[in-house]
């Protein structure tokens, strides 16, 4: 047996996997070679002679294990000591350079990493693996990185290599914990000074849908039964994939990913063909009203590893979780922690539904459950049903970019958009009732106006001024209104009726306006200021 063969054996690796990376017999040992960014063989390589580890002879300075990157550089990559770790993260597809021992860290600098915003450093179980973030940390900043740094732990594992050793096929599911649980390195018990904490470039990410939902980021849509929260879902996956605005707020066109987990596959098709959803529309469905394994993580992480969406939409939350008790504040963060890792490692928003308390009040706290669940997301939507079948939309979020209480209306094609907020929608039929008790040609005061119609005095001269000031109304020099659409024929409250007042003026015994009346016959008397027709003239 080949000594290659035999360290493939040792590590759990097979030939082929470490032949691909150009490891070979040598004369001394295991020989690795390594290689520049450029992906050619660097002037130096390492070899393994047992446990001793040795570099060929040469002056060249030492350099970190993959910069010919295997696996492309994202979002993040994870340093790690030696090469046998990267082989480990390298075969499920997660971006790693090897440092060739803890003491070495100064080989690596920050132009190594690229445009990465996170660096991920392996902390391992011994003196001088607990040193190692640290020394890890302390050069990138040196060299001028401004991303962030966290520590990682494989913990009951050593290191990656053995992690993955011990239960291959499950690697991908404990990557996922592992990255959960990563620590930030200014929070491992090191303190940062203020020149490193104010240089420390935060993340940029791109919005999904501004400014509501950015890459990577989290929203809940949340409503009681057959209000429409799937419909909003189907609505806002139809235009991410399309990249065309919702709700009067620009998208960025992206991949979907669709998970229903509650509604019936024909209803959602059905919905889809009137919404105008197409054979060519970037999204990808999956359907199981049963659930999803309790390894759904795992199962989430192929499938986003093995396709970059832009958005994920869970129907429902509750059923891809698996979650026991949705009142539970410590169940709801055990359970979220995986799906906001996977967000994160992948830069894929996702957009889950809930189940809104029966009888509550607008807001946030109509979201039933314990409030961890929309305190662990960025943005919360929540769907109310009012008088008469109307919708209303109101969010929540971090940013305090809020939606207050807005019409949703439904077309025939099943689009969503937005009409006025509730308040606007008060108002405007606050000023209906007012502008249609004027039909009747009768001039009236804001007294008279209140009293017919039983509104507050507020509503009403609020009313009447916004009527006026758009011209729906005009008011004349004795404080009185009317609507210039309509024939003006009196005064209510002088005794005479809508009916009766419209017979007079047309026979000519009432005048429009006293003061520009031009010449009346007879002894009948003004209706509207008691003169007599004959002393007008």
């Amino acid at each position: 047996m080949s000594r290659v063969a035999t360290f493939a054996q040792t590590k759990g690796f097979s030939v082929d996997q470490l032949t691909r990376y150009g490891v070979r017999d040598g004369l001394d040992g295991i020989e690795i070679p390594y290689f520049d960014s450029d992906g050619k063989p660097y002037k130096r390589y390492r070899i393994r002679n047992g446990q001793r580890f040795l570099w060929s002879p040469g002056s060249a300075p030492l350099i970190p294990y993959g910069l010919q990157r295997p696996v492309p550089f994202d979002r993040f990559v994870v340093i790690t000591e030696g090469e046998s770790d990267c082989w480990a993260l390298w075969r499920v597809g997660i971006p790693a350079l090897g440092i060739p021992g803890a003491s070495n860290a100064t080989c690596l600098h920050a132009s190594h990493l690229g445009n990465v915003i996170e660096a991920l450093v392996v902390r391992e179980p011994d003196k001088a693996g607990d040193a190692f973030p640290s020394r890890v940390a302390f050069r990138l900043r040196e060299t001028g990185f401004r991303g962030r740094i966290s520590v990682l732990s494989f913990a009951p594992y050593k290191d990656p290599r053995e992690a993955y050793d011990a239960a291959p096929q499950a690697f991908g599911d404990q990557w996922s914990r592992v990255y959960a649980s990563r620590v930030p390195i200014s929070d491992d018990g090191r303190f940062i000074s203020s020149a490193e904490f104010l240089d420390e470039r935060d993340t940029t990410r791109a919005w999904v849908w501004e400014p509501w939902l950015q890459e990577g980021g989290s929203m809940l849509i949340a409503a009681q039964k057959k209000v429409g929260k799937s419909l909003m879902q189907l609505n806002l996956a139809q235009r991410v994939a399309r990249g065309v605005p919702f709700l009067d707020r620009p998208v960025t066109q992206g991949r979907v990913a669709y998970v229903s987990l509650d509604e019936p596959k024909a209803t959602t098709r059905e919905r889809a063909h009137a919404l105008g959803i197409t054979r060519d529309d970037e999204i990808d469905w999956y359907f199981s009203r049963k659930g999803l394994p309790r390894d759904w993580a795992a199962w989430l992480r192929e499938v986003l590893a093995r396709q970059h969406y832009a958005l994920l939409i869970v129907d429902t939350l509750a059923k891809l979780t698996g979650i026991e008790d949705i009142n539970s504040y410590g169940d709801w963060n055990r359970v979220l922690r995986p799906l906001h890792a996977l967000a994160d490692e992948f830069g894929t928003a996702w957009c889950g539904s809930a189940h809104n308390r029966k009888d509550s009040e607008g807001g946030t706290n109509a979201v039933a459950g314990s409030i961890a669940l929309t305190a662990a997301v960025d943005c919360t939507f929540v769907m109310h049903k009012g008088i008469g079948g109307v919708r209303y939309l109101e969010s929540e979020g971090r940013d305090g970019n809020d939606l207050t209480p807005t019409l949703l209306r439904l077309d025939e094609s099943l689009n969503l958009t937005l009409g006025p907020t509730r308040e606007q929608a008060a108002r405007m039929a606050e000023d209906s009732r007012v502008y249609d008790l004027l039909h009747d040609g009768l001039e009236r005061t804001g007294e008279q106006i209140r009293d017919e119609l039983g509104m507050r005095r507020a509503q009403v001269w609020e009313a009447i001024e916004r009527l006026v000031r758009t011209g729906a109304f005009v008011r004349s020099p004795r404080g009185l209104y009317a609507r210039p659409d309509v024939e003006r024929i009196g005064k209510a409250g002088d005794g005479m009726g809508p009916k009766r007042k419209r017979d007079k003026a047309r026979s000519g015994l009432l005048i429009e306006d006293c003061r520009f009346f031009i010449g009346h016959a007879g002894a009948e008397r003004c209706q509207r200021c008691g003169v007599m027709w004959d002393e007008h003239a």
